[in-house]
């Protein structure tokens, strides 16, 4: 950082290039001893603000969540629901959004919401039976998302046993993901592949406090994702040491790309 602020206070033209917002940021690591890791926080919470946002979620939880809802409820019935579109943009999507709610409400109104949760995921899990087995491993876009956010909803509801049933399908659908190169599309991103698969199991861990899928099996899966993108970068010469495609396309961003692949490994 310091060759590049003294490059920037030798060549005061090339400010001229700058945004606003760039030159703002500029100044403010320019006056940064270098002992000072950090930046400092500007928008300390007050007593007022804090009567400000109690307020504000008074207003989220008593009226935005509960219209929106109903706005949801009413385009789209339970049992019209496509069970197409998994978690992305199918019934299941829904019924995770509405274990969400529930969650951040009252208990007084959660069990409702639970409720509309169980209702919304019946289409998809109809959906995953009827693949039987051939099971999709996609997290976003498969029949594992579907498969994981039953589990915690069913643990949620109290439904112990079917918790337990879903938990160890989901493990179970680690061993397609297992082969290098299980999609021929690209194996290893968010929607589909093992980074989403991976991710998903973090959650279903975490929600459900039990180690549902392995860490022996998470450790394989991640190396498969390294090794992977390793031989991908040295085949193509990519300039960074992992890379991946979708499709034929090096992805940066979170959807396929390199973003989500590493914020599921560092995890």
């Amino acid at each position: 950082m310091s060759r590049a602020l003294g490059l920037i206070r030798s060549e005061p033209a090339a400010q001229l290039f700058f945004t606003p917002i760039q030159k703002a940021f500029i100044k403010k690591i320019s006056g940064m001893s270098k002992q000072v890791r950090y930046f400092v926080n500007p928008y300390k919470i007050d007593n007022e603000s804090i009567e400000y946002y109690k307020a504000d979620l008074k207003y989220v939880c008593e009226e935005l969540l509960p219209n929106t809802v109903e706005i949801i409820t009413r385009a789209v019935h339970p049992e019209s629901a496509s069970a197409e579109g998994e978690l992305y943009v199918g019934a299941a999507g829904i019924a995770y959004a509405f274990y969400h709610v529930g969650r951040v409400l009252p208990t007084s109104l959660s069990l409702h919401y639970q409720q509309l949760a169980q209702s919304y995921l019946q289409p998809a899990m109809r959906e995953v039976d009827r693949h039987g087995n051939n099971p999709n491993p996609g997290f976003l876009c498969g029949d594992a998302g579907v498969i994981a956010v039953g589990a915690v909803i069913a643990a949620t509801a109290g439904l112990s046993k079917q918790a337990e049933s879903l938990g160890k399908l989901y493990a179970d659908l680690s061993r397609i993901c297992r082969p290098m190169g299980f999609l021929r599309a690209g194996s290893d991103e968010f929607f589909v592949g093992r980074a989403g698969y991976l991710y998903g199991a973090l959650w279903l861990n975490k929600k459900l406090e039990k180690e549902v899928v392995g860490l022996d099996i998470m450790h394989e899966l991640a190396k498969t994702i390294v090794l992977s993108g390793q031989k991908y970068a040295a085949k193509n010469k990519s300039p960074c040491p992992l890379m991946y495609s979708y499709y034929g396309t090096e992805y940066l961003g979170a959807a396929h790309g390199l973003s989500s692949i590493l914020q599921v490994l560092i995890q």
